[in-house]
């Protein structure tokens, strides 16, 4: 017997691999315009990650258990974990750095990165406060330094910080992320 063969003239319709081939390609290509437009982002957005990246600190500080003495005495810090934010090729990186401490009878340590981001080039931290401001009409605090950090302990607790985003200097979009001391939890508010 000869294998039967369909004549497709006459018939109406797609197959499921042309159907599922334009799907993709579509895919690909709102993937591709999401990413292209992804520097135009809202600094509440900005200031959102930026918490999550906090959360994500204490977590890791937590979980890395108390630092040991000699270790803190030596670094004058008890901090198992940081937030980092620097300059980078006129852009400023987020990362999250867990203290490795050497193995004992050693008092070394060094910050070893776990993640990173980059704040999208429209968007800024325009500056900070050392500490935790819920008021409203604040300026942007100090500027930003050359190196912003923000220290997680294992209790859960973090250095207070008030971190003042925006988008592009311009002052109806604005955002600022509060780092709460005594919880380590961020809180996001708009407007400074």
């Amino acid at each position: 017997m000869m294998p039967r063969r369909t004549d497709r003239a006459g018939q109406a319709g797609f197959t499921l691999v042309e159907v599922m081939t334009v799907v993709a390609i579509i895919a690909i290509l709102v993937t591709l315009a999401s990413v292209s437009a992804g520097g135009q982002q809202d600094p509440r957005q900005s200031a959102t990650r930026l918490s999550m990246r906090v959360r994500e600190c204490t977590r890791l500080a937590v979980s890395g258990g108390p630092v040991r003495s000699e270790v803190a005495a030596a670094l004058g810090s008890r901090a198992r974990a940081r937030l980092v934010v620097t300059e980078e090729d006129d852009r400023q990186l987020v990362s999250v750095e867990l203290l490795e401490e050497e193995d004992p009878p050693s008092t070394g340590a060094a910050w070893a990165p776990v993640s990173w981001s980059l704040v999208p080039r429209s968007v800024r931290i325009a500056g900070h406060l050392p500490s935790a401001q819920l008021d409203e009409d604040l300026g942007p605090g100090d500027p930003l330094p050359t190196e912003l950090v923000v220290r997680c302990y294992p209790n859960g607790t973090t250095d207070p910080m008030t971190i003042f985003v925006d988008w592009d200097g311009a002052e109806w979009r604005r955002a600022r992320l509060v780092v709460m001391p005594m919880t380590g939890e961020p809180i996001v508010l708009a407007n400074w």
